[in-house]
């Protein structure tokens, strides 16, 4: 079984690759003997969060369009009469449906053609 190492640097927005190099370099690791590398970036999250990204669409299979907004049935604070879900992070009008399902190796399945 291989070893498990972790260590954390701060993310450099200006490069992001810099960040993973530190991280590698706080690691004390050669990165020649690396067989796999995990990376998790608050340049990404933060990107989504504030929606400072390009504009994205959601692409459901058919039937499924609001599956995403409604997401679960329970409310997260039952008892706080203020509460409101957070707005979804991909507007309906850029959620779209297609009747076709892919499978894990490619193959298009359900396809009305």
């Amino acid at each position: 079984m291989a070893a498990s190492i972790t260590s954390k640097a701060s993310t450099v927005p200006a490069d992001p690759k810099q960040g993973v190099a530190d991280t590698i370099d706080l690691a004390k690791v050669d990165s020649a003997s690396l067989s796999e590398v995990l990376h998790g970036s608050t340049v990404a999250i933060n990107t989504v969060l504030e929606r400072k990204g390009a504009r994205t669409a959601l692409i459901n299979h058919q039937g499924f369009r609001d599956v995403y907004a409604i997401g679960r049935g329970n409310r997260i604070e039952a008892f706080n009469l203020f509460f409101h879900r957070p707005k979804p992070l991909v507007a309906r009008d850029l959620t779209f449906e297609v009747f076709e399902r892919i499978n894990a190796r490619g193959e298009v399945l359900n396809s009305p053609r």
